[in-house]
């Protein structure tokens, strides 16, 4: 029988990606580590879809303004039919989760292998996965607060030097709220199923979450964090 679906059902679980409760991450199998982050990170992406189109629907005029200025931008450098479409709304949200694989997979790539040379435990590449799985399901739980104030961006208009200093500041906090969120997942999860220190752990997640943030902003936006 299906549960009936509320507002606090939601936001229970959502609560519990963004900020999982220690005990939700005890020793378990590979297998039921790999569901549950598959199913938050699925979880949180149909969210942040769903939140992604209401708000496009409901500025649809300012979003098209938008969309014309950058389709004359994008059509005056000759760049091809594609690249308008992931860099206009609503297309632009397929940019935002191919980022999102693109990231998962340096994190578990880099993290992999620093584990390799910093512990004495083994682990399975699957479980490792896993691990990366659930704390990228933590940073995606923050991407609705990201989206929100990029529909205030988009549909302001010319935006002063204080919105814009603004703006710069709430990114900043928001990036560093991924950072603090992804890594006590990935430290809890560390915790109870190898009995890494937390130190340790920290220090793998901390090295790849940076370096590889510091590389995909520079790529996406042409200098460095």
């Amino acid at each position: 029988m299906l549960k009936r679906v509320t507002f606090r059902n939601v936001w229970d679980q959502y609560r519990r990606i963004l900020w999982p409760n220690p005990k939700d991450l005890t020793q378990k199998e590979t297998k039921e580590i790999f569901k549950t982050s598959l199913h938050n990170l699925l979880f949180v992406s149909g969210v942040y879809t769903i939140l992604y189109f209401l708000f496009f629907g409901i500025n649809y005029t300012k979003y098209n303004e938008y969309n014309e200025k950058i389709i004359n931008q994008i059509e005056q450098t000759g760049s091809s039919k594609f690249l308008v479409l992931l860099n206009t709304y609503p297309g632009n949200i397929i940019y935002i989760f191919l980022s999102i694989l693109v990231f998962s997979g340096f994190m578990f790539i880099f993290t992999y292998i620093l584990n390799f040379i910093l512990e004495l435990d083994v682990r399975t590449i699957s479980k490792q996965f896993a691990f990366v799985l659930r704390s990228i399901g933590s940073i995606f739980s923050i991407f609705p607060i990201l989206l929100i104030f990029n529909t205030i961006s988009t549909i302001s208009g010319q935006i002063d030097s204080f919105q814009a200093s603004l703006m710069v500041v709430v990114w900043s906090i928001l990036f560093l709220s991924t950072f603090i969120v992804s890594t006590r997942t990935y430290i809890l999860d560390n915790l109870y199923n190898f009995e890494q220190p937390k130190r340790r752990a920290f220090l793998v997640w901390a090295l790849s979450f940076v370096f590889i943030a510091n590389f995909m902003f520079g790529v996406l936006f042409g200098k460095s964090l």
